[in-house]
């Protein structure tokens, strides 16, 4: 029986892999603030294997960071265990991704898209299994309801890919609690039920994933699904101390990030596509206020003309000096989905999705 739950220290407090943005410098603010396993971003094992630039960039793992787990896409087990064995000195475990949601996936035939293919899971653990020194963890989401068999489809279908997938010799289990099409506007409430079904049906360690946005969320999914630890992602990206329960002025946070990329040895390696989208996530509330309250500062030019982290910690700083009063609740970069862009003045949408760009983002929701 694996003993990787128990050597990662049965941590409670996970954060998530995230494309661009778990990167080296971000897990160790998460880390600071009660993190205790981090994941990096989703890497795509044939550009991992084949393309020296891309792992000179993306692969950030520094000995003594903490424990972490490498996230892993694909679907060829060849190229999987050769992109594996490239990451398994630097990491606790490898990860199957099998949660994304978006287009590229669909195109790429990995993520959620292998959802309804068992046996090309269950092949990918095997060989894993069969070859590395480290373990091998899934990331899944619930089986979406595309199939007009009741058995091929939601919990079911779920349950039986979790008992395939612990037989494969998975040493844990981290479930999104939303299917493949509970995506950008789509996105709803997760199903902690469906998370509670599968822990009852599993000894393989779960990680709860879904409808965290505080400490007391994860107190209360923990109470309802039984899982062994719970995985924040979008809400971590606005308070990367969400873990620790106690509330932080967002330009401080954003400062304290700041000071951790520039001590990086990947420090702007990839500046435009990380610094500066993990700045105006943090923060997104307040710029949300100062449009309107303190309109003549164009906090979102500030960001956008950002060339280097001092340009963003310019940026923070005179954030910092105009901010006018707590934001609303209505103001945060997790629940901009709960409350439709449609129901913004049009001038406040257009500023919103300004402020989205300025750090690269894309304005799906």
């Amino acid at each position: 029986m694996s003993t990787f739950w128990a050597d990662v220290g049965q941590p409670r407090f996970v954060a998530s892999p995230m494309v661009d943005q778990s990167e080296y410098a971000f897990r160790q603010l998460c880390r600071r603030y009660g993190a205790e396993l981090c994941y990096t971003p989703m890497l795509h094992a044939k550009v991992l294997v084949s393309d020296a630039t891309y792992r000179a960039t993306r692969l950030d793992v520094v000995p003594g960071e903490g424990p972490t787990v490498v996230q892993l896409a694909g679907d060829d087990p060849k190229v999987l265990l050769a992109a594996a064995e490239l990451v398994q000195e630097h990491a606790a475990a490898v990860d199957l991704n099998l949660g994304c949601p978006q287009p590229i996936a669909r195109k790429g035939h990995y993520g959620s898209y292998l959802l309804r293919e068992p046996d090309a899971i269950v092949a990918i653990l095997q060989t894993w299994r069969q070859h590395l020194s480290v373990p091998a963890t899934c990331k899944i989401r619930i089986v979406d309801e595309g199939s007009p068999d009741p058995q091929n489809r939601g919990l079911q279908a779920t349950l039986r890919l979790v008992d395939q997938i612990e037989a494969a010799g998975a040493a844990a289990l981290t479930v999104h609690g939303r299917n493949r099409v509970m995506s950008g506007k789509k996105t709803g409430a997760a199903d902690w039920l469906a998370i509670a079904a599968i822990k009852q049906r599993t000894s393989l360690p779960i990680i709860a994933n879904g409808n965290i946005e505080t400490l007391n969320d994860v107190a209360a999914c923990l109470a309802v699904t039984g899982a062994d630890a719970v995985m924040s992602a979008e809400a971590l990206l606005e308070n990367p101390a969400l873990f620790s329960g106690q509330s932080f002025d967002p330009c401080t946070l954003a400062t304290e990030y700041l000071a951790l990329a520039a001590a990086s040895p990947f420090a702007e390696v990839n500046f435009h596509r990380v610094e500066k989208a993990h700045v105006v996530r943090i923060l997104h509330a307040p710029m949300r206020q100062l449009a309107r309250t303190a309109p003549a500062l164009d906090t979102t030019s500030l960001l956008s003309g950002a060339t280097c982290i001092d340009d963003l910690q310019h940026a923070v700083d005179l954030i910092a000096a105009a901010d006018r009063g707590r934001p609303s609740a209505a103001d945060s970069w997790y629940r901009r989905h709960r409350g439709p862009l449609a129901d913004e003045p049009r001038s406040a949408r257009k500023d919103i999705q300004r402020q989205w760009l300025a750090g690269g983002l894309r304005l799906t929701r």
